[in-house]
């Protein structure tokens, strides 16, 4: 798979420790894998061996343990017609194992040309296709901030992809450089064996939702391009078309691609489809107002749509046809006319406004971390754009009541009125946007506005526990000392070991938490001298977007101690584990720091409740996730097509079904995933 010794290529090409893949069927090469010596031969050969002979999967549930139904894999030919390609990855990169025993991570545009050199794909029948067997294949890079620390955790959420009409995820690439159909996913993969029988696996995220595999196609390019660029208007046709041109034009097919699935170029109406989306985009591109907001997106194309009178009784392919005819037709009819003379756009008009004051670039700082306003590029501008009209539109949608709207996120008074707040709720939304946090949910965007005040800066704390350390934070209103000893407790009658105190690996994460004594779903958190009553419904999402417990295994319990004997903290410990997908330990009984004085680091000590009841060595319950029967979908990094109007036969990327089989009802056995290293 190497390339040859004499070829102007970088040395650490070279230096890719790759071996062939070779069928336990058949006898012959089917692909290829990078993986070092000792993991190929205990976690993957076997596996791969097989790959051949694998042509369902399964969701596999991390957080509970257990396997769904088996489904058939999409696939765009024939499962012998399939090369299999199998290393690390992670959401924009491939980890490659190195002759020296250490992991080169790849981004896209390393890994293209590198995999455009290998003789293995390039010499392919050309009816193969390739089968990516690398986790988050089918997603670019991460452009959450922070950037999350540990993408190959089982509690990651996925990458936050702003703009994916510009980003090429390493599927994409692979199947540009080879110009071959790809399937890829959308989350962590890996393969199983039971019984004799070998299955794929899709990992579900924390809350047991399911991800989803997707077919690639190549990016049309050269002179199919061009032609492109001359059916949607972008070039004079016949003339020379610039680079400028092409791009446009990759943009449109790529957001075509993205409603309507990976094979509408071979639609017969594609050519139509292409002239409407381009009549869209010549109408943004001709108003003056959005000069500054960047390039077409599927931002706006979404928006356009649900605008159009058209597509009044709901969007789906076929009120999208409906939507680009139309724009097609206005455009032949009045070209050069505006957007807004197409269809109405209230809250792009109010985000244009915005820009146009002034404010985007510092907001921007804030929001994407700059150094400073010179880092402003045109993908800063537009993803603070979007990010505007997403919180002009919460805030205009029906239904919206700013009067409880606006002291909930900002963490004002209750009663406080609205007037004169909206501004600074707008700029808050748009920045959590802008950041990657889904803000239409209130208990989101509250908890960025705390992200922002500092809720993580002060409030952390190291803890200690069986043969590992950890951390945790801490919310009273307490003096917290540095480090916390979880693999002991204090009770009245003395000292003992807490239930987890042998677990191997880190210590728990502790949470301590003063409860609201005047309402049951109300915690209070104190950092930097103040106090904030937050909903727990709030506070699980604080929980949820702390880098410092979402960068850990699931297999890291939290540890929740309230500071008084208020609450249900048994409660909250069951929705804490059924929203990170994690074991809590709880107590009933209100948790202390021990007095300075005592031997050894802090531990926690329980206090007698005060009806009487006295903690003893089994004060300690423990919560753990539940397996929901009919699980739902995690949210997608990338917009899934809209649905087909009707059912076909053969399995198709899109479809999908919910059931959980018996087999949920035992452990899956081992897995061997794919799944990417930082390093």
């Amino acid at each position: 798979m190497a390339p040859d010794p004499d070829e102007d290529v970088p040395d650490w090409y070279q230096q890719v420790a790759t071996r062939p893949i070779v069928s336990a069927l058949t006898g012959r090469q089917i692909g290829r894998a990078s993986h070092h010596a000792a993991e190929w031969a205990t976690a993957f050969e076997d596996d791969d061996r097989h790959l051949d002979r694998m042509p369902t999967y399964v969701h596999y549930y991390p957080a509970t343990g257990r396997i769904s139904a088996e489904h058939e894999l999409p696939r765009p030919g024939a499962e012998s017609a399939a090369y299999r390609l199998d290393a690390h990855g992670s959401p924009g990169r491939l980890h490659l194992a190195m002759r020296d025993g250490t992991v080169r991570p790849v981004d896209e545009r390393e890994a293209g040309p590198w995999l455009r050199r290998r003789k293995s794909l390039s010499t392919l029948p050309k009816d193969h296709w390739i089968d990516f067997v690398v986790c988050w294949s089918g997603v670019p890079g991460d452009r959450t901030v922070p950037v999350p620390p540990n993408t190959a955790s089982d509690a990651y959420a996925g990458p936050f992809v702003p703009d994916p009409l510009s980003s090429l995820s390493l599927g994409q690439q692979l199947a540009n450089s080879t110009g071959r159909g790809v399937r890829l996913s959308y989350g962590s993969q890996g393969t199983r064996s039971h019984d004799g029988r070998y299955t794929r696996t899709l990992f579900a995220d924390a809350q047991g939702r399911h991800r989803a595999w997707a077919l690639f196609r190549p990016d049309p390019e050269g002179p199919d391009l061009d032609r492109l660029a001359a059916v949607a208007g972008l070039s004079p046709g016949g003339g020379e078309v610039s680079d400028e041109m092409r791009a446009g034009t990759l943009r449109l097919v790529r957001a075509l691609r993205l409603t309507f699935g990976h094979d509408v170029d071979d639609a017969p109406d594609f050519a139509e489809l292409l002239r409407g989306v381009a009549a869209v985009d010549h109408m943004w591109r001709g108003d003056t107002d959005f000069d500054a907001a960047g390039p077409f997106t599927l931002d706006l194309l979404n928006r356009v749509v649900a605008a159009h009178p058209e597509a009044a009784s709901g969007v789906d392919r076929a009120a999208v046809r409906r939507v680009l005819a139309a724009a097609a037709d206005h455009w032949a009819a009045w070209p050069g006319d505006d957007l807004v003379g197409f269809v109405e756009v209230p809250a792009i008009e109010a985000a244009a406004q915005w820009m146009r004051g002034g404010d985007l670039e510092e907001e921007a700082v804030t929001a994407l971390d700059l150094s400073g306003p010179h880092e402003m590029g045109e993908p800063e501008r537009s993803r603070m754009f979007w990010a505007r009209v997403k919180a002009e539109e919460i805030l205009s949608a029906p239904g919206t009541n700013l009067d409880t709207r606006v002291p909930k996120v900002l963490h004002l008074p209750p009663g406080t009125r609205p007037n004169g707040y909206r501004g600074t709720l707008l700029d808050l939304l748009t920045r959590a946007f802008a950041a990657g946090r889904d803000a239409t949910d209130p208990d989101v965007a509250a908890a960025y506005d705390l992200d922002e005040s500092g809720v993580y800066a002060t409030t952390g704390v190291r803890t200690t526990g069986g043969d590992g350390s950890g951390d945790g934070r801490d919310y009273t209103a307490e003096r917290t000392p540095a480090t916390v000893d979880l693999a002991r407790f204090g009770t009245p009658s003395g000292m003992t070991d807490t239930p987890w105190a042998d677990r191997k690996g880190p210590a728990p994460y502790l949470v301590r938490v003063t409860p609201d004594g005047n309402a049951p779903d109300v915690l209070e958190l104190t950092f930097d001298g103040e106090t904030y009553r937050v909903p727990i419904g709030e506070f699980l999402e604080l929980l949820a977007h702390d880098t410092s417990l979402t960068g850990k295994e699931l297999d890291v319990p939290v540890v929740l101690a309230f500071s008084a004997h208020d609450g249900d903290p048994g409660d909250l410990a069951e929705r804490i584990a059924q929203r990170l997908g994690r074991t809590v330990w709880w107590t009933g009984f209100p948790a202390d720091l021990s007095p300075p004085g005592a031997p050894g680091k802090p531990f926690l000590t329980l206090r007698t409740t005060p009806d009487g009841a006295e903690p003893d060595a089994n004060a300690w319950q423990k919560a753990r996730p539940a397996q929901a029967t009919a699980p739902g979908d995690a949210p997608r990094p990338i917009q899934a097509p809209l649905a087909r109007p009707a059912a076909r036969p053969g399995p198709h990327p899109d479809d999908d079904d919910d059931d959980v089989s018996e087999a949920a009802a035992r452990p899956a056995p081992t897995e061997h995933g794919t799944r990417g290293r930082d390093e």
